[in-house]
């Protein structure tokens, strides 16, 4: 079974009852583990090796296999197709591995489309079965049972080790996406007029994978979006600067208190401006200070 093999298949039982009446309880029982054999270890080429000694095991019951096997291939109604090379197919199995193969192409292409037009690498596939999707840079082996660690997942290591691997400051460079070499440079230059609090690269690390989730959202609900041209919308709409406490870059990827809605989206479409324009009059820092409500309005729809 390779990386990509599929990991389940159609099954219509209405189908398989009324093509295999005429089996035999025997019959049926090899029947069905011939087709599970064909898709868990052949379906690349959805076929099985006519092998007496391979089928006989298969079968469950050697004893009966030469009337069973009369029942599934050589006889008036076989249901395993005999090929000029040598092996056993059957043309329905085939069909819904291709059918299955078809269909996972079209939710991988769907799920990162988004991804795609925001220039963020495909998410893994996630029907791999030989080794489970990485997390922190850990994956788990299922043909071993082992667990693999990547050594850019460990912070540091002792002195005097040699890795091979650049330094943890170069490797942490040479990780950051450039969308977010973008949003964090052109966040700096805002903060700096705003006097807002800074961005740290280990800052910038940290916010990483929140970054990339966000972004494809951001990219899909913010034409022709840049990060250059949202700091310059920040900038028109002093609300947020003067009346939101917990500014910052972070800010921009969290969702409107009680809401869905990303704060980048609404800078984006300038709403705390129209909601200032609309002569809305949050308390103030030190007001909600004194309450112990550190929610502003500026967070609200």
């Amino acid at each position: 079974m390779t990386e990509n093999a599929l990991s389940f298949v159609g099954w219509n039982e209405r189908d398989y009852r009324s093509k295999t009446s005429h089996l035999t309880p025997y019959a049926d029982l090899a029947y069905r583990r011939i087709l599970g054999e064909i898709f868990v270890h052949h379906q690349d080429t959805g076929e099985i090796p006519d092998d007496d000694i391979l089928l006989r095991q298969l079968s469950g019951f050697p004893d009966q296999w030469p009337e069973t096997r009369h029942i599934l291939i050589d006889g008036p109604r076989p249901v395993l197709e005999k090929t000029d090379h040598g092996t056993l197919r059957n043309s329905r199995m085939a069909e819904e591995i291709d059918k299955a193969r078809r269909s996972r192409q079209q939710r991988i292409d769907a799920r990162n489309a988004p991804r795609r037009k925001a220039g963020v690498d495909d998410e893994p596939d996630d029907n791999a079965t030989a080794v489970e999707r990485p997390s922190n840079g850990r994956g788990v082996d299922r043909s071993t049972k082992r667990v693999s660690i990547s050594l850019s997942s460990i912070e540091s290591l002792p002195s005097g080790i040699e890795t091979g691997e650049p330094s943890s400051r170069a490797r942490d460079e040479s990780s950051v996406p450039p969308q977010l070499t973008e949003a964090a440079a052109a966040y700096r230059e805002l903060a700096v007029a705003w006097k807002s609090p800074g961005l740290t690269d280990r800052k910038i690390q940290a916010l990483r994978a929140k970054f990339e989730r966000v972004l494809v959202e951001i990219v899909d609900e913010c034409p022709g979006f840049t990060w250059a041209e949202l700091m310059t919308r920040t900038k028109e709409q002093p609300y947020i600067r003067d009346q939101i406490s917990s500014f910052d870059f972070e800010w921009f990827l969290k969702r409107e208190f009680g809401g869905t809605r990303l704060n980048a989206r609404k800078v984006w479409h300038r709403q705390f401006q129209a909601g200032a324009a609309k002569g809305l009059s949050p308390p103030s820092r030190v007001a909600r200070s004194f309450a112990g409500n550190t929610t502003t309005r500026g967070d609200l729809k």
